[in-house]
């Protein structure tokens, strides 16, 4: 009987280490942005993820980009007029607490390429 607080106390450690904190949830919808200069001016650029597939960017304010998305596991495919409506680039989305950053898989458009290859975006709260 003098065992049982010994075994008792193991037992919670046991327990309290096999709980592991909760992951936090990659949830695309919602806005985005971030804060960087281009052709050395301030450039704010934010993106509107909405949850009918479809996206909106906006530089400064004004509205550059629009187009569709899709997301399997953490791959985002998108396309817009800019390049193709009939092709759909491919990106590797890198989940940290509260950005993303975006990889390229496979893209043909040059001009995409440059403004989202390793691109990181942080959610607006």
């Amino acid at each position: 009987m003098k065992y049982f607080p010994v075994i008792l106390a193991i037992t919670a450690v046991i327990v309290s280490c096999q709980s592991s904190p909760k992951q936090p949830s990659h949830q695309l919808p919602g806005e985005w942005d971030s804060h960087e200069t281009f052709e050395g001016k301030p450039w704010h650029f934010q993106v509107r993820f909405k949850s009918d597939g479809s996206f909106d960017g906006l530089g400064n304010g004004k509205l550059v980009i629009s187009g569709q998305y899709r997301t399997n596991g953490d791959t985002i495919f998108f396309k817009d007029a800019i390049c193709n409506l009939d092709y759909e680039a491919a990106y590797r989305l890198t989940w940290f607490s509260d950005s993303i950053r975006f990889n390229v898989i496979a893209d043909t458009c040059q001009q995409r390429i440059n403004g989202s290859d390793k691109v990181a975006l942080g959610r607006v709260k």
